[in-house]
């Protein structure tokens, strides 16, 4: 039976929607950019960095908990509103601090709002797919990851034109929240009911698997958000370079989550989640063995390339976990995810001020090859545990 092509209007919703997550992921990367600006601006060591990210992550933890409360009242479309003005606000603020008290309080500005914005265009993108009664759902994510290229592609020539913070993240602003607002009017309304803010369930043992890598892998994810730049300065590349680093990183996972459903239908979930942490693995301890410029932005490469499907695809695995229901075992894998965050950046700082911040991103290799091996684990015995 041939399919019925969806409504004008909900198509007009779904590129509304992939604006909404393009500016998101817009937004992070111009932030992530500019860290090493920032924190010599602050005169802070990594250590102090490490809990001011910290700060961010907590705010958007304690957000995305009660996102839920606040959009089963009011929706989703008017969270997007506030929380997209509010990032865009906090943006700027991060521009003018001066010390590390007042970096930690916008980065937990920061934190909160984009919590909320994540969970609200999630919230609009699960709607759309429902409507559109076929699996569309890596296509917004896609447009997070191309805007978080975006994002740092422009930083890049910002920074080679030696243009300051300040003006840097009020262009940003002014041009990705206009993106927003005029997003705002196609958005879907009243869009709320089916989703749930995480919670902390018992877990199978299954859950308990899949919630270790996730953990492995959202963690990853925002140590090269984090600290891929900071990495890159550290060798003697120029803050341009650096910033071409994150883009790299970036462009990988937008064309592989891009191509991710076509992957699946392939070779199977848990062969993409093996597969693909033992990439983001392999990735990450070349750039760290041969510490080039060029070979460490390849590696980064690499680092998008493996852990771009792996979050999603285990999101979709926790679904059809046997011993659970399927909303109860998401919401146990979305909490791993959102301890990864919190957990990243104090561990990475921590390491990398006591130690060096090679041996810091070392521990990310680490929990990836772990994340492989566990994955190889459920693989062979994993009919009993999780159906694919």
């Amino acid at each position: 039976m041939a399919l019925v092509p969806p409504h004008l209007s909900l198509r007009r919703s779904r590129w509304a929607v992939v604006v909404v997550f393009f500016a998101n992921g817009a937004l992070g990367a111009t932030w992530a950019s500019r860290i090493p600006t920032i924190r010599d601006r602050t005169h802070i060591d990594n250590a102090e960095l490490g809990v001011a990210l910290f700060a961010a992550a907590v705010g958007a933890v304690v957000t995305m908990n009660i996102s839920g409360l606040i959009m089963a009242r009011y929706g989703s479309r008017p969270l997007i509103i506030i929380t997209g003005c509010s990032l865009c606000g906090a943006l700027v603020l991060l521009a003018l601090t001066s010390n590390w008290p007042t970096l930690t309080g916008c980065l937990l500005l920061f934190g909160i709002s984009n919590g909320g914005m994540e969970v609200a265009m999630n919230a609009q993108a699960v709607e759309i797919e429902r409507h559109w009664k076929r699996p569309i759902l890596s296509s917004f994510h896609a447009a997070y990851s191309l805007g978080g290229l975006g994002g740092a592609a422009a930083s890049s020539i910002v920074v080679a034109r030696h243009i300051a913070p300040l003006p840097h993240f009020i262009g940003a602003s002014a041009v990705l929240g206009t993106l927003v607002i005029l997003a705002i009017p196609f958005l879907l309304h009243n869009v709320d009911r089916s989703l749930e803010p995480p919670r902390f369930t018992p877990p199978s043992r299954a859950t308990i698997i899949l919630g270790a890598i996730v953990f492995c892998a959202v963690l990853g994810e925002g140590a090269m958000t984090d600290w891929s730049a900071l990495y890159l300065t550290s060798i003697g590349a120029s803050m341009a370079v650096a910033a071409i680093g994150y883009a790299v990183f970036s462009l990988a996972m937008a064309i592989t989550r891009l191509c991710g459903d076509w992957i699946t239908e392939r070779i199977g979930r848990l062969v993409v989640i093996r597969v693909g942490t033992a990439i983001a693995a392999a990735g990450l301890a070349f750039a760290l063995l041969i510490p080039n410029p060029v070979t460490v932005i390849i590696g980064l490469g690499g680092v998008g390339v493996g852990l771009a499907t792996v979050f999603p695809t285990a999101m979709s695995l926790a679904g059809k976990s046997s011993g659970m229901t399927p909303g109860v075992a998401i919401a146990a894998i979305a909490t791993c995810g959102y301890l990864g965050l919190l957990v990243g950046p104090v561990l990475i700082g921590g390491v990398a001020s006591f130690l060096t911040i090679q041996i810091a991103l070392g521990s990310v290799v680490i929990l990836n090859g772990v994340s492989s091996l566990l994955t190889s684990h459920v693989l062979n015995n994993g009919r009993k545990a999780v159906r694919q």
